[in-house]
């Protein structure tokens, strides 16, 4: 969050794995057998499955998608917290930083969708604050890319180090802590590139990254 330069209350900166096939081969014969034409093989796989099962929670998790960006007027918005948690550690094993940012409120959506409720609006222009806030995000996501970019980790818990800011369209959860597991060896650490996550009418979206 930056801090007003009066010492006021903060604004908040705007912010594969391959299927393994399994076969079970049923044509072994017994010895008695041995000599006879061998039975063509059979062979039993999960491939298909798997691929269907994944297409379908794929399918799914679009839908979601969609549904919540329709409901909030947020362009790549997630229907929950622990989906945006996901898409952010993904981003950041592939290290891709443009998808990192596509995860953060636009300038657009901040000006348009946030602005007018947020006390900040009194003390600041908005582009005084959006510059600062994007400053902010952009070492903040540096940060973190050298620090996490590439690693495979799991999330296991989320926290918020503040209150949260209830708005009457939307919520701001400040102060984001991730605690991740690291799949190599099982190790734990917490992450705080997260600042402010956003809650706008079922959907989720980053308001910048700490920097």
């Amino acid at each position: 969050m930056a801090r007003s330069p009066e010492g006021g209350r903060a604004a908040p900166h705007p912010p594969t794995t391959g299927t393994r096939m399994y076969e079970y081969d049923v044509s072994r014969r017994r010895p008695s057998e041995r000599g006879r034409t061998p039975a063509p093989r059979r062979r039993w796989t999960v491939r298909g499955l798997a691929a269907t099962a994944l297409a379908a929670a794929c399918l799914l998790a679009l839908t979601a998608c969609r549904k919540a960006e329709a409901d909030s007027g947020l362009s790549n918005a997630y229907s929950s917290r622990d989906a945006l948690i996901e898409a952010v550690l993904d981003g950041l094993q592939r290290k891709d930083r443009d998808f990192l940012d596509s995860l953060r409120v636009t300038r657009q959506e901040h000006r348009d969708l946030l602005w007018d409720e947020l006390p900040e609006r009194r003390s600041f222009s908005f582009q005084y604050a959006w510059d600062l806030n994007q400053r902010h995000s952009e070492k903040g996501l540096t940060q973190a890319l050298g620090s996490y970019g590439g690693l495979d980790l799991e999330p296991v818990s989320v926290e918020y180090g503040e209150p949260d800011e209830e708005y009457p369209d939307f919520t701001l959860h400040l102060g984001t802590v991730i605690t991740v597991r690291r799949k190599s060896d099982g190790k734990t650490g917490r992450l705080r590139f997260l600042d402010v996550l956003l809650e706008k009418d079922g959907a989720w979206k980053l308001l910048n990254y700490r920097g």
